[in-house]
């Protein structure tokens, strides 16, 4: 049984009709409806679930019995018919269009609840508390008399918390903070909640930035530390996303995990203008959990075994997706009656049909972290907070080790950025990132853009700075924001400064953004290169990016509403830009001054590293690769060791601009497939690439793995089989023949094949076309043999994360769950074997392929 108790509201609805006369033809009158909410609409949710197991712990249940409560315990909201698509036919349905707020607050002598008939007999085995605020907490004569006591009830397995502010406070949470009850402890809590007591939580920027502020918290803040004492904590982000904190008391391993929508960040689903706010988000959540656990508890009844770990990442994905369906539908369709949508939001529980919500294991054990001052840590190497990347946990075995994964970005070039499952993709009209850094500060800007548009009419430009190497797209995405907030017609003006002769020419650019000002739009001025010259621009644009003002002979002139981009062209970093060699020459140019009117800047990386600890950079090229290619949805068709190359290569000379020169320069010649048929003299490769002979040697490196690699596959999974006991042949889900295997486990096995000559590198051992591997070389294996499976390892965990597998303690081949997906050093041995078994057979799979392993130094690590 599932009992659920906490505060209770009586929700006062009002539902806008249009007949606004006596005369007007019936239909569509106004309407008012009177609907228990508060823990009545989880309570609702879990009983649409299974009128069975859901029970309720206060007498009062019906508007009648609530409708004498004190003002405080009534809410009411006004709402609204809105149109669900564009034609007619789409129909309409009830939309909250404004909250009108609680009633007046009054003292009370008690909590006007009661204890509902015989709930103090016998414990349920999951209770469920909404802990709205209003009073519960302390209302003891409304909580079963179990509740009270030091111990919780053996037959009682889990307790779960829904709350709000003030936090971790009141007499039922001291109860629930005793060491029997907070073992088994659920805590839900809005983000919002912490951001309003006064916690740092970030929202709208990348996901990683809001899990860093929500740990930083967690570790430093007694509020958020006193809520981490339970064994299970979820903060939601609105139903965009969670964070899962999973601490066990039985010296177990401590895990977090993020479920997120992976192309819009916080609240920016609901700035779409086509969703409104709506009651009962955090309640799906709650019930969510709740019929999940009850679910558990059932098979672990029937089939322990069978049962496996507790794992609510599909009951968390449901929930978040039932706030969404609120959202989208409100209080059900306006040409029915309104009401809450029980059984549609409980369908939608139940189906768990989340195509937008992704999830991804995350480098903090809150058990662990605390206390360590500010380091998280990706698979065994800790990374300082904020350099962290979900991009990065694709890959957690080369971001241990330091190493540059070409996996991901090869994935995102052959396929297309929908393909990388898990891991977060910005979209702001044409451009496309998967970069950390940039997805912060492009959606900072948009941010900035989007209050510019919505303040006063009369303001000065908003100013902005964007650095990076020459062609590695500086503008691009700043064109492509500005569209999304001010329009596809919005005017953009480029002016180059070093073009300029005199701040003649200046004044004359200024009346070109005022005259476009003044027709009502809002023009975009890009100044390039305005850090050349020796600074000489600079003291000219202090007044119009301060007052809005520029000056013309004795005539003042107003700017107008713009926007001023100003695009450095010897700076390639902002950093880079406020450090001069000569301070006091920057600071007589008016650098300073300059740098305090900026309202943000942005540092745009492009296809070539950061320095030297930038392993993300081959995704960035990948992605350059596809807009160059306008491929859109379509994979691309191109020779394996070519796409090694363009990934791989060490730098390209103008950043982006080259790679779209080159890769235009093959399509032209040939369309395609692109084939290295197709390269330009090296020559012109060489205006492209810094180093034409390193280009070339990738272009051939591997070239005869990746012509064996089916081969190759298929050699490895017959390996498999053969170790496989006569239970394994039964029970292992992959115990097929090569034929009958799924397309991604054969995907699996060819990336097996792929990473040879990558792995065997670690031991300056290489591949060459012949037969017969030197007796040496085994003994070169045997010596290394734990450093090339954890290698092995890594690889698998990889391929299995790009296809969008996640840690879970049990493994669910259906649900893409697996419990390996874990650092080396904490497998069993018995499944140690398994990579350690790989490493052993390779001589034997490049004899199968016509190759031998030899050894000789690496000319360059590879894809």
């Amino acid at each position: 049984m599932i009992l659920v108790t906490g505060d209770v509201v009586l929700d006062h609805d009002i539902y806008e009709g249009i007949r606004m006369t006596p005369q007007a033809p019936p239909g569509g009158g106004s309407r008012y409806r009177e609907i228990p909410g508060g823990a009545m609409l989880t309570y609702g949710l879990l009983k649409a679930l299974d009128p069975a197991r859901a029970r309720f712990g206060l007498k009062q249940t019906t508007a009648k019995q609530l409708r004498a409560w004190p003002e405080q315990f009534h809410a009411r909201a006004l709402w609204k018919s809105v149109a669900n698509g564009p034609k007619p036919e789409d129909g309409h349905h009830w939309a909250l269009e404004r909250r009108l707020g609680y009633g007046e607050l009054s003292e009370i002598e008690t909590y006007p609840g009661d204890l509902a008939a015989d709930f103090d007999a016998e414990a349920p085995r999951i209770l469920v508390i909404d802990d709205g605020s209003l009073g519960f907490r302390e209302a003891s004569h409304c909580w079963p008399g179990w509740l009270s006591e030091d111990k919780r009830p053996a037959v009682l397995e889990w307790v779960i918390l829904k709350t709000a502010r003030p936090l971790a406070s009141g007499t039922l949470w001291q109860k629930l903070m005793r060491d029997t009850w907070r073992e088994r402890l659920i805590v839900i809590v809005n983000a919002d909640e912490l951001r309003q007591e006064g916690l740092r939580v970030a929202g709208g920027l990348s996901w990683e930035t809001s899990v860093d502020d929500i740990v930083d918290e967690l570790e430093s803040n007694h509020l958020l530390t006193e809520l981490g004492r339970c064994r299970h904590l979820f903060v939601t982000m609105r139903s965009d996303a969670a964070v899962w904190f999973d601490q066990p008391v039985d010296g177990s391993p401590a895990h977090s995990q993020l479920t997120f929508d992976r192309t819009l960040c916080e609240s920016e689903w609901e700035e779409s203008g086509k969703h409104r706010d709506a009651f009962g988000c955090l309640s799906t959540v709650a019930a969510s959990l709740a019929w999940s656990v009850s679910e558990w508890l059932t098979r672990k009844k029937e089939d322990p075994a069978a049962a496996g770990a507790l794992d609510l990442t599909a009951a968390l994905a449901g929930g978040l997706s039932g706030g969404r369906f609120l959202r989208l539908n409100g209080h059900g369709r306006a040409e029915n009656a309104p009401g809450f949508p029980f059984g549609d939001a409980a369908g939608h529980i139940r189906d768990k049909t989340v195509e937008y919500v992704e999830n991804v294991a995350l480098p903090y054990a809150s058990a662990e972290v605390r206390g360590r001052g500010g380091v998280c840590r990706i698979g065994s190497a800790p990374l300082e907070r904020g350099a962290w990347t979900i991009l990065g946990q694709v890959s957690p075995w080369h971001a241990s080790k330091g190493k540059t994964s070409y996996g991901p970005a090869r994935r995102v070039a052959l396929l297309g950025p929908a393909r990388l499952r898990g891991v977060p993709c910005a979209t702001f009209g044409k451009l496309q990132t998967f970069d950390r850094r940039e997805i912060d500060s492009l959606r900072s800007l948009r941010h900035l853009m989007l209050m510019y548009r919505d303040g006063s009419e009369r303001k000065p430009p908003l100013n902005v700075a964007v650095f990076g190497a020459p062609g590695s797209g500086k503008s691009f995405g700043l064109k492509q924001i500005a569209a999304g907030v001010f329009g596809e017609k919005n005017p953009v003006l480029e002016f180059n400064l070093s073009q300029f002769n005199d701040p003649a020419d200046l004044i004359g650019a200024f009346h070109q953004v005022r005259d476009h000002a003044l027709s009502g739009a809002t023009p975009v001025a890009f100044w390039d290169e305005f850090d050349t010259e020796g600074l000489k621009w600079l003291r000219y644009f202090l007044a119009p990016m301060q007052d809005g003002k520029f000056q013309e002979g004795q005539t003042t002139h107003f700017v107008g509403r713009a926007v001023f981009v100003f695009a450095g062209g010897t700076s390639f970093t902002f950093q880079e830009f406020c450090s001069p060699v000569d301070k006091v020459d920057f600071t007589a140019k008016k650098g300073p001054d300059f740098r305090s009117r900026l309202a943000c800047y942005l540092d745009i990386a492009g296809p070539n590293p950061r320095d030297a600890n930038d392993r993300e950079f081959p995704v960035r090229r990948a992605m350059a690769l596809r807009i160059a290619l306008e491929l859109g949805d379509r994979p691309l068709e191109i020779e394996p060791g070519l796409l090694t190359a363009l990934l791989a290569v060490g730098k390209y000379r103008n950043g982006a601009r080259s790679l779209e020169k080159l890769v235009t320069y093959m399509k032209d010649r040939g369309g395609l497939p692109l084939r290295r048929s197709y390269l330009p003299p090296d020559e012109i490769l060489a205006l492209h690439v810094e180093d034409v002979r390193e280009f070339h040697r990738l272009t051939l490196k591997y070239a005869g793995i990746y012509a064996w690699a089916d081969r190759l596959a298929k050699r490895i999974h017959e390996d498999y089989l053969k170790g496989l006991s006569a239970e394994d042949l039964k029970t292992k889900p992959n115990a097929k023949p090569w034929d009958q295997l799924p397309p991604d486990i054969r995907d699996s096995n060819l990336a097996a094949a792929l990473r040879m000559p990558e792995i065997l590198e670690l031991v300056d051992l290489t591949l060459e076309t012949g037969t017969g591997t030197p007796p040496e070389v085994a003994a070169i294996l045997e010596e290394n043999l734990e450093l090339l499976a954890e290698a092995e390892h890594g690889g698998w965990e990889e391929q299995k994360r790009i296809d969008g597998w996640i840690w879970s303690p049990s493994r669910n081949d259906a649900a893409r769950r697996h419990d390996l997906l874990v650092p080396y050093e904490r497998l069993k041995n018995t499944t140690k074997e398994y990579d350690r078994g790989t490493i052993r057979h390779y001589p034997d799979y490049a004899g199968a392929a016509g190759f031998r392993l030899v050894s000789r130094l690496p000319e360059r690590s590879g894809v």
